[in-house]
């Protein structure tokens, strides 16, 4: 895992502190820490619930290199891959990994979420064909291909139903833990 946080965030008073604290310090026996650009950045061993994600994105940070998992209606699977702007952030385009494609005349498109997953995602149905599961590798193992935290929160911010969605496909941010629990019955493994 890989936590970017912002000084100004970490240091006593910032809104990030106690967080940071108790990472570093208290539970800091696997953490690394180095300093860039402003920036504090923790390498390591540590889970993280969503909302303490959602504090480290809103005081400008990153996670990455930490795997998670997202519900969400099994409609997702014929919409488009968003391109989300993230006005006030640096970058203010959030790019997903292996958004677009090109079609039988060579033209690039943005590819449809079915088409997105690779052989070494982790993908469940519902049984009773309502929903999909998937862990946030979809296109790779390596850690370094998982996910960002800000491209966690592009998607939900486009099917997750509150303003500004593309379209409410209920799609929820859920951690492994949570994932492991929930797909444990009624849910049925798609191997690619």
């Amino acid at each position: 895992m890989k936590i970017t946080v912002p000084k100004t965030a970490a240091h006593y008073g910032g809104n990030l502190f106690e967080l940071y604290y108790k990472i570093a310090v208290v539970d800091g026996d696997n953490i690394t820490r180095t300093q860039n650009n402003g920036n504090i950045i923790l390498f390591g061993d540590y889970e993280l619930t969503i909302n303490e994600i959602l504090d480290i994105l809103n005081e400008g940070g990153e996670v990455e290199e930490y795997l998670m998992a997202i519900r969400a209606d099994i409609d997702i699977l014929g919409d488009l891959l968003p391109d989300i702007e993230n006005p006030g952030a640096t970058p203010p385009i959030v790019e997903l990994p292996n958004r677009m494609t090109i079609d039988d005349e060579g033209t690039a498109e943005v590819r449809a979420f079915k088409y997105w997953f690779g052989q070494n995602c982790s993908f469940w149905k519902k049984d009773d064909d309502t929903q999909i599961y998937f862990t946030t590798n979809p296109v790779g193992t390596s850690v370094a291909q998982y996910l960002k935290g800000s491209q966690l929160r592009a998607l939900f911010q486009a099917y997750g139903g509150g303003a500004p969605s593309v379209v409410d496909r209920n799609l929820l941010v859920r951690t492994i833990s949570d994932y492991e629990s929930e797909i444990a019955s009624g849910w049925t493994q798609i191997i690619f």
